[in-house]
């Protein structure tokens, strides 16, 4: 890590490096935007057939989770927040025999 300098007499270095950060920080948020433009189109896409976007979204997440313990973790979590809001639990709801059954 880069020792701190007297900021109140920045050297050159540090004001080119701020420069430099602030550039790659707008090119990074531009493309950021180009990304999740693309991802609206293709959840809209989605919409348009009949999908909820935030179902997809959702799932999409759960699907995302690399480990059965992370998926388990969050099924849990899930329930327990479910049961705090008072909301009807959904414990069918990624049961793998009924969607091949589908």
């Amino acid at each position: 890590m880069a020792e701190q300098e007297d900021l109140r007499d920045p050297s050159e270095d540090l004001l080119a490096a701020i420069r430099d950060a602030y550039d790659e920080i707008s090119h990074l948020k531009s493309e950021r935007t180009s990304i999740n433009d693309k991802i609206k189109s293709t959840l809209g896409e989605l919409e348009a057939r009949g999908i909820s976007k935030k179902a997809a979204q959702a799932v999409f997440r759960i699907f995302d989770l690399e480990e059965t313990e992370q998926r388990e973790h969050y099924d849990l979590s899930a329930t327990v927040c479910r049961k705090a809001l008072k909301l009807p639990q959904q414990t069918d709801l990624f049961d793998q025999r009924k969607l091949k059954a589908a």
